[in-house]
């Protein structure tokens, strides 16, 4: 579990813990993208009650359980997880277009 930490313009919104899917290779004989952790800009594709979408066919899905470690279900390459509770927080701050940054 790492923490992120939500900004705007400099100042710090929230702290939240998520948790990162593995980044995995694609097979040269496929025509898949590889799933790498989301790093630099990215736009919400989507967004609903339970998961955002990223260009690029990331997610950010979410925990219901009240500690992140606890929850034992993986993680898709490529995708993060976090708690529902701190994706209900941050909802009325997103919109599909907008753009965000991993670090």
């Amino acid at each position: 579990v790492l923490t992120m930490y939500l900004a705007r313009e400099g100042a710090l919104l929230r702290e939240l813990a998520v948790q990162f899917g593995p980044e995995c290779a694609v097979p040269d004989s496929s025509d898949a993208r590889p799933a790498a952790v989301p790093r630099g800009e990215r736009t919400i594709a989507d967004l609903s009650d339970k998961k955002i979408s990223l260009d690029g066919g990331a997610f950010i899905f979410t925990s219901e359980s009240a500690q992140l470690s606890a929850d034992t279900t993986s993680v898709p390459p490529g995708s993060l997880r976090m708690r529902l509770e701190d994706l209900k927080a941050i909802m009325p701050n997103l919109s599909a277009g907008m753009k965000v940054y991993f670090y």
